[in-house]
């Protein structure tokens, strides 16, 4: 998992920031424990153990609304 969190980091880092700061929408479509690392990055403050426990739903899109600053506000 250690190695998974560290590759979604720089996939958030180089892919998805510089994207959200051109203000473009972002679609991203990946399995469930990839998504829960880029849940915990994106919303922050999960151990290890929590974050296996989020529950990521099968085909239905989850919305993610962030301020200027990149901050995430709200889902």
């Amino acid at each position: 998992m250690k190695c998974m969190e560290g590759r979604v980091q720089q996939f958030w880092q180089e892919q998805l920031i510089p994207s959200l700061q051109q203000n473009k929408r972002i679609i991203v479509v990946s399995h469930k424990n990839t998504l829960r690392c880029l849940f915990n990055i994106i919303q922050g403050g999960l151990d290890p153990q929590g974050i296996k426990h989020v529950e990521v739903p099968n085909a239905r899109p989850i919305v993610y609304e962030f301020d200027s600053d990149n901050n995430f506000i709200k889902s």
